[in-house]
């Protein structure tokens, strides 16, 4: 398990970490990033080592926001997961997907039509989307806040990434 460091909410990590140990005799080795650095290494065919532990899964509880790589060594120990043949619990793709930029490009014409040709599965996916709209300092970005001034009940503005937390109505920013 990837941990941040100074980690204070471990509560809900370690109810998991004794489950599987007691009903799978599975044992998590909890980890940050830079630790991962350290002491972590890929043999010939991308297996994960830590010590000479093999892992299977790397399950994530941070490399989720920038402050999570403070270092070079963060950056080169994610590489080093996503190197390897675990299972990665998000994987990079996974985790791009919960971008709302990636979210916002994949709602423009013609861009789902590069992943699929069935057109009604193409509206299925469609009707699951919501406006996003970008607030950068360009005519497209102004034209989106001037809607959302307009009518703050219909908007709500949340970061790029997913997982709770920070969501705001316009309301209550205002």
């Amino acid at each position: 398990m990837i941990f941040p460091f100074n980690e204070k909410n471990m509560f809900d990590q370690r109810m998991l970490e004794y489950h599987l140990w007691k009903y799978h005799g599975i044992k998590v080795l909890r980890k940050t990033l830079a630790e991962i650095s350290l002491e972590g290494h890929l043999n010939d065919s991308r297996g994960l080592f830590i010590g000479d532990i093999e892992i299977a899964v790397v399950y994530y509880r941070a490399a989720y926001k920038p402050d999570d790589f403070p270092t070079e060594k963060e950056w080169s120990a994610r590489l080093m997961l996503e190197m390897s043949r675990a299972s990665n619990c998000p994987n990079l793709p996974y985790l791009f997907v919960g971008f709302k930029k990636v979210q916002q490009v994949m709602a423009n014409p013609g861009v789902l039509e590069r992943y699929c040709s069935d057109m009604q599965v193409i509206s299925d996916i469609r009707k699951t989307f919501t406006g996003q709209y970008i607030l950068d300092q360009t005519p497209e970005g102004d034209k989106a806040v001037e809607m959302a001034l307009q009518t703050p009940h219909k908007f709500v503005m949340k970061p790029q990434r997913e997982g709770g937390g920070m969501i705001y109505t316009l309301i209550c920013i205002m």
